[in-house]
């Protein structure tokens, strides 16, 4: 069991790491090592809830399915969403803080298909019920975080 949770730890490290098309220049945030993620504290106070949102943001692997920084995601086959995994950089468009809450904690198990004959997505978000309210605070921050400055102004 712990070889198979070091194994998560360095897939999720190699997978979130900054790159450049993020919003925020890499010396911007700081670079930690995959040990130093792994055992992140979001209640620490030396960073800033973004900040602590992205730790949760790689704690808990959301970027091997979203993408590093929420830029893009591995293909989901026949899936409504362009056949692959939504980009989280234009989230807070679409959801309300609470309603963004709700969708991490329950997940999305119901994939809606492009084409209703073809085969089933087969990526599907899991639930995580069991990210504490300070590290779902947090990730919801940085989620909402993620638009590029001026698209809102283009709505």
């Amino acid at each position: 069991m712990m070889a198979r949770s070091l194994l998560w730890v360095v897939v999720l490290g190699a997978l979130s790491m900054p790159t450049g098309g993020c919003r925020w220049r890499s010396s911007e945030l700081p670079r930690l090592s995959i040990a130093q993620v792994a055992s992140a504290r979001v209640r620490d106070t030396a960073f800033s809830p973004v900040e602590r949102g992205r730790f949760v943001y790689q704690k808990y692997g959301c970027a091997m399915c979203h993408g590093p920084d929420g830029q893009g995601g591995i293909k989901n086959p026949n899936s409504q969403t362009g056949g692959e995994i939504p980009k989280l950089i234009y989230v807070a468009e679409g959801y309300t803080v609470d309603e963004l809450k709700v969708q991490i904690l329950n997940g999305v198990w119901e994939i809606a298909r492009s084409d209703s004959l073809g085969p089933r997505p087969p990526y599907r978000m899991p639930a995580i019920e069991w990210m504490s309210p300070e590290e779902l605070d947090a990730l919801v921050q940085y989620m909402m975080s993620l638009m590029p400055k001026g698209a809102e102004e283009k709505w």
